[in-house]
């Protein structure tokens, strides 16, 4: 019901949404990677009106994908600054980014995404994210603070940081939680940010 209502009211939906620092959000996943090998290619899963891809647009040195269910979403984004509409997927995940011929170095799945999506349908995206990441790829997956429950109790599924680390570490990624960092937990209020990466082989 909510992915229908979702995708019925989206502009409803973006006016709500729309209270965070997207740039500076932005800045702290790029700043994970090495100077001297910056994030050259991401994609926002779960983008809605792509704020974050719009900021990695503006700064032009990247190769800027978005992925939502919504076609109306879509097209808020493009009317926002998103410059390449034919990189914004229309599709429900995770199928909607399965045999994607394109490497990413940063992968955002932001503001909770997940939610949206049963356990088995996490395990499939988080399955299908991994032949998509470049030899530097890192996932970084927003979930809500297990203490902010009881504030989404209309959100369909509210998973975990063990349970999207459990899920995780079956698919071999290596996993960090980055909001213990008080500058992450300050930019993500009420959210626990994990990256994830490929475990590197000896």
């Amino acid at each position: 019901m909510r992915n229908k209502l979702y995708k019925e009211f989206a502009s409803s939906y973006a006016a709500v949404t729309n209270n965070r620092d997207f740039k500076a959000q932005l800045e702290l996943l790029l700043n994970t990677y090495q100077p001297e090998q910056p994030c050259q290619s991401f994609i926002e899963l779960f983008a809605g009106q792509s704020y974050h891809s719009i900021a990695a647009i503006q700064k032009g040195t990247m190769d800027v994908w978005a992925v939502d269910s919504s076609l109306e979403m879509k097209q808020l984004a493009v009317a926002e600054g998103f410059l390449n509409p034919e990189q914004y997927i229309v599709g429900d995940l995770p199928g909607s980014i399965a045999a994607h011929p394109v490497k990413f170095d940063c992968v955002a799945c932001l503001y909770s995404g997940l939610s949206t999506l049963p356990m088995q349908a996490v395990y499939e995206l988080l399955q299908n994210i991994r032949p998509l990441l470049s030899n530097k790829g890192k996932v970084f997956i927003e979930l809500h603070d297990i203490f902010y429950t009881m504030e989404y109790v209309v959100i369909d599924h509210i998973y975990s940081a063990e349970e999207i680390s459990f899920l995780a570490n079956l698919l071999n990624y290596e996993i960090k939680e980055l909001t213990k960092d008080p500058v992450w937990a300050n930019n993500f209020p009420g959210g626990i940010v994990l990256e994830l990466s490929l475990k590197q082989t000896s």
